[in-house]
């Protein structure tokens, strides 16, 4: 991840085109700039789509820090409120980073549910994040997946 320098996203840098925008990226860029960042949630809209994801836009413009994702909780309002909670919580976001009290499972207490952080590869970055790309433009950034363990308290990868 880049972690100095001049930022060189769509907030910081007119290009030149800001007035061709679409009024969604105006409001997504105006967003970044009062909160720090924002979260899209992607939802299907054919069978044959990927299941809802969602992912924040701006915190490696705000904070120099990685962005997030999350995948599986067939809630995207819960994914957009767990990805706000963590990004709230942390002051470095880093892979294996834990947090509790950001997603429930029934009969355990949301103080012993607990979610870590982990890599998503740059494979997926193209597919997965069109828009935290566009916004963060000429700069170099990471995408670290939210993830929760198994009945067995395993993550992926254990």
């Amino acid at each position: 991840m880049t972690t100095g320098g001049d930022c060189l996203c769509q907030l910081c840098v007119d290009y030149g085109n800001r007035a061709d925008y679409a009024e969604h990226d105006r409001r997504l860029i105006d967003g970044v700039q009062r909160n720090g960042h924002q979260c899209l949630g992607i939802i299907p809209t054919k069978p044959t789509d990927s299941p809802s994801y969602a992912f924040t836009i701006g915190l490696w413009h705000s904070r120099r820090q990685p962005e997030l994702a999350i995948y599986g909780v067939n809630d995207v309002d819960q994914m957009i409120n767990a990805l706000n909670v963590i990004s709230s919580r942390a002051d470095t976001l880093r892979p294996n980073s834990r947090f509790s009290e950001v997603l429930g499972l029934r009969g355990v207490d949301p103080v012993d549910y607990w979610v870590k952080l982990m890599p998503i590869h740059p494979s997926w970055y193209r597919s997965q994040f069109g828009t935290a790309r566009w916004f963060n433009a000429a700069n170099t950034v990471d995408f670290l997946q939210a993830v929760w363990p198994d009945a067995s308290g395993r993550y992926p990868g254990d």
